[in-house]
């Protein structure tokens, strides 16, 4: 497939940011706008047309063989999927949830249906694959809980349609949606094309290591499920799979750090001091993420991470910008999708600060540190994020 696609994916993270500062804009002035559909869209925007779309590209175009990606038409469903994605983007801002919306998110779905089953029987005829490697085992296995989190949107619309929206099983349903996207498909396709490129870049070492981890993530995803649910009247219930799931995540991410530190030293030696920023954010992101998740198995946290709007928002953006959204400008930087120009440098180097200091402020603002200029700081701190972005794009359109 064509790195052009990527301007895609690009103008679709635009959109996101660009929505994220329109909301950020809602404490400060009147917006002609219905906040709820602006989150929606932002939300399932994120998701489906930057996410999504930047793994089917990184996925294919690393794991499946060239003749294949022509011959099945991989290309065709990135642009019909694209087409969707820009009817779930219009929908949401104007009906929020409705029959447009949510006929274009059925769509969606279908399609990545398509993908998965697609990409399952071509990545057996990449001979040049070892089908038992460490990366393809993260592809696939992300693939498959990926495929699990949409179960969820069809059980929404039957809980939805026996009057209990709104209720804890709604809710439930959504955190089942989110948890297998975030901590399932997400995680584990940013840690398998992150083992491919140290692969790559020198033989990889510390594979027991690696698929200790591996099978421990495995394992802990399902019941990791319940963290999310700690906040729910039935807590109790669930508190014993919620402690098993914390402790295996904990020793994974030891795991982790054994395999990853030696293998990223070498890695950082050949790349240059914004590659090696862009990298630690992207796994420094992933530690923390799965620590905070963890310990919130711990009663003392458990307000702060239910309770409270802005550090769930903090996390939210920990997790898809930090760790997702910097995994992918990772990737797209290390296979030259990014060429090494004075204005691709400065871009990225705005969204890092970006990134930084809106989430330092946001966790402030969670914390009660805040000021009459807060909302404003984070504004203008997403605004730096747009701008870079926005220069990328305008970067990407050029070639």
């Amino acid at each position: 497939m064509s790195p052009k696609l990527i301007r895609i994916s690009f103008s679709f993270l635009f959109m996101v940011a660009l929505l994220g500062v329109v909301m950020r804009i809602f404490p400060i002035l009147s917006v002609p706008f219905t906040y709820s559909n602006l989150l929606h869209a932002h939300s399932h925007v994120a998701f489906q047309g930057w996410v999504y779309l930047s793994f089917f590209y990184i996925i294919t175009t690393t794991f499946i063989s060239r003749q294949d990606i022509i011959k099945n038409g991989y290309k065709l469903q990135f642009l019909l999927t694209t087409t969707v994605i820009v009817g779930i983007l219009i929908s949401f801002i104007y009906q929020g949830y409705g029959f447009f919306s949510i006929l274009f998110s059925t769509l969606f779905q279908l399609m990545s249906y398509w993908f998965v089953a697609r990409f399952f029987i071509d990545v057996k005829k990449n001979t040049l694959l070892n089908q038992h490697s460490l990366p393809v085992k993260y592809i696939k296995t992300g693939l498959m809980l990926y495929v699990l989190s949409t179960l969820a949107p069809w059980a929404i619309g039957i809980i939805s349609a026996k009057g209990l929206a709104g209720s804890e099983l709604y809710h439930s349903t959504i955190y089942f949606f989110l948890h297998f996207q975030f901590n399932g498909y997400f995680t584990f396709a940013a840690l398998g094309i992150l083992i491919y490129h140290l692969d790559n870049h020198g033989k990889i070492t510390h594979t027991k290591h690696f698929n200790i981890f591996f099978y421990l993530l495995t394992a802990s995803v399902v019941p990791a499920y319940f963290l999310m649910l700690l906040g729910m009247t039935f807590r109790n219930n669930i508190l014993i799979y919620a402690s098993i799931a914390s402790i295996m995540q904990l020793i994974a991410l030891v795991y982790f750090a054994i395999a990853i530190l030696p293998n990223i030293k070498p890695f950082f030696k050949q790349n240059t001091r914004l590659t090696k920023t862009l990298i630690l954010i992207f796994v420094f992101s992933f530690f923390v993420k799965t620590l905070l998740q963890s310990i919130s198995v711990l009663t003392i946290f458990q307000n702060i991470a239910f309770g409270n709007r802005y550090i769930i928002m903090s996390f939210i953006h920990l997790t898809l910008i930090g760790f997702i959204t910097f995994s992918l400008l990772v990737f797209f930087k290390l296979t030259n999708i990014f060429k090494n120009t004075t204005a691709i440098k400065y871009s990225l180097w705005l969204i890092i600060v970006g990134f930084v200091f809106s989430e330092l402020f946001i966790t402030l603002h969670g914390f009660g540190y805040q000021t009459k200029f807060s909302s404003y700081l984070i504004l203008i701190f997403s605004i730096l994020m747009l701008i870079g972005i926005a220069s990328i794009l305008t970067s990407l359109l050029k070639k």
